[in-house]
């Protein structure tokens, strides 16, 4: 999705299209923007929305320019996580968190 939107997944660079990445390698990358499925319950979406509060006050977080930029989009579970003819819900989510 993130290609199709005319986008760059910095992270296939590690040889994956998504996952874990060590500090040093997102340090490395230095991603522009930061897409982020969002939580399929509300105790979940509560504790990511904590937790991306605090990326700015993170030793290593605070150094990545999305970070910095504010560059942190949290998109849609349902459409992102189920596939099927939502697919086309999850681009658009994908493509505005891209070029807005």
């Amino acid at each position: 999705l993130i290609e199709s939107a005319n986008g760059t997944n910095v992270a296939a660079e590690l040889g994956m299209a998504w996952g874990e990445v060590s500090f040093e390698a997102l340090l490395a990358l230095d991603p522009e923007i930061l897409l982020i499925r969002d939580g399929s319950t509300s105790p979940e979406k509560e504790q990511l929305r904590a937790q991306i509060a605090k990326l700015p006050t993170h030793p290593v977080w605070k150094e990545v320019k999305a970070v910095q930029d504010g560059r942190i989009h949290i998109l849609p579970h349902g459409p992102l996580n189920i596939p099927g003819p939502r697919i086309m819900k999850a681009y658009a989510s994908v493509s505005e968190a891209i070029w807005n």
